[in-house]
């Protein structure tokens, strides 16, 4: 049977939601076992779940100190991405573990499949044998608005491309949203490979905020803080990591919107 690595990292949230381990269920079918490993910070939510046991399962565990940036931008994704994937090469290497690919991923996205999952993950497995002996990430086909973006969620390499990621942290000149995952690839001399998407993903908090018919899009003095200076719901919404909590807040910060607007 093949082998594969899942690396979730960055802020834990909504871990009561997330069903993470449907994507085993259909690698498993497929013939193909998974060992997982977290980077987390080191936060009251995170302990929470450790304590409970609810990572024993994994072939790794790290609670780092989340660093303050108070910029706008991805320093600390790939701060913790890079924890990430140390943090899997020294298990490989201390085990002479191999896999045949691995998948880096947020924690907080709910999976689905369709009719045609089967298929496109067949050519995926051809894809990643195929690009065996070079540095590849592989991306949905579906482009984003701009061409020099990529959603950073949840993305595939093989082991080389993954390796080659890790030095992203240290050698990207800045970490723009959206677009610092399209500069890693090209600045670690990996090849990006689009193919069709096997699954299809959308994170919590949005679908959340969907079937609450809540919009984000606005602005509350009663927010401002040192890391939230103008008030913006949609920043102070992303903190929230306890499912509970953040369907509570939404429904409040309803009531906050201004007048004239509607959802």
């Amino acid at each position: 049977m093949k082998k594969i690595a899942i690396e979730l990292f960055g802020q834990l949230r909504m871990w009561d939601e997330q069903n993470l381990y449907k994507l085993e269920s259909f690698l498993l079918k497929h013939k193909i076992s998974v060992d997982y490993f977290g980077t987390f910070w080191n936060d009251e939510y995170t302990n929470s779940y450790v304590d409970k046991g609810v990572f024993k399962s994994f072939k790794k565990l790290q609670l780092l100190d989340e660093p303050e940036y108070y910029d706008n931008d991805l320093t600390k994704y790939f701060l913790s991405l890079q924890k990430s994937i140390q943090q899997r090469k020294h298990y490989q290497s201390e085990n002479n573990v191999k896999y045949s690919f691995v998948i880096n991923a947020r924690n907080d996205l709910k999976i689905t499949f369709d009719d045609a999952s089967d298929e496109k993950f067949e050519y995926l497995l051809k894809l990643i044998e195929e690009n065996f002996d070079k540095p590849s990430v592989f991306v949905t086909d579906v482009e984003r608005i701009h061409t020099n973006q990529l959603d950073d969620k949840i993305f595939i390499s093989n082991v080389m491309g993954a390796n080659a990621l890790m030095d992203a942290y240290d050698i990207l000149p800045e970490f723009a949203y959206h677009k610092s995952l399209m500069d890693a690839i090209k600045i670690c001399e990996c090849e990006l490979i689009r193919y069709p998407l096997f699954f299809c993903y959308n994170l919590l908090r949005h679908q959340i905020c969907n079937s609450l018919n809540f919009k984000d899009d606005f602005f509350s003095s009663e927010l401002f803080s040192k890391n939230n200076t103008n008030g913006d719901v949609r920043k102070y919404i992303k903190t929230i990591q306890d499912t509970q909590i953040l369907k509570d807040e939404i429904i409040r910060l309803n009531s906050l919107r201004p007048s004239g607007r509607v959802n």
